[in-house]
């Protein structure tokens, strides 16, 4: 009976779970980003925006979760004025930093909270132990334009 090595065993390990092994990882796969909800058909148009330091990817059509905002009703227009990057059937313009006169309003859909999050605090043999819970909140809003 043969007898794998470190590496043989990792590359047939590679071979049975690819992913796990996969080079350039996201390393802030942790980190919450504003989640974009698409409908099946993807619009060529689109446009990278930027809400608060935060950057996404938006269509028109999609329901975009940004973090609160606690003046916007449902049904108020919202609109966004950095735009870094548009794209329209092939057409790219690439802003530095952003694009003048290009703009994305949306519609707000209403409040939406996000995952629970379980904080531990552990210390080992100092009978540290505290247990927190976190809910981020987020407003939905649902692009209905990219002008410009």
């Amino acid at each position: 009976m043969a007898r794998w090595g470190f590496q043989e065993g990792l590359a047939a390990a590679k071979l049975f779970a690819p992913s796990l092994y996969a080079r350039g990882r996201d390393a802030t796969a942790g980190t919450v980003a504003p989640a974009v909800l698409r409908p099946r058909t993807h619009a060529s148009v689109y446009a990278i925006i930027s809400d608060r330091g935060r950057q996404a990817t938006v269509r028109e059509g999609d329901v975009l979760m940004c973090d609160q905002h606690p003046d916007h009703e449902p049904g108020n227009s919202v609109t966004f004025d950095q735009v870094l990057l548009t794209s329209d059937e092939g057409t790219v313009r690439v802003g530095k930093p952003t694009l003048e006169g290009v703009k994305v309003t949306g519609e707000v859909v209403g409040p939406h909270r996000g995952q629970k999050l379980v904080v531990f605090r552990f210390k080992r043999r100092k009978n540290v132990r505290v247990k927190r819970g976190h809910r981020q909140h987020y407003t939905r809003v649902k692009i209905t334009q990219i002008e410009g």
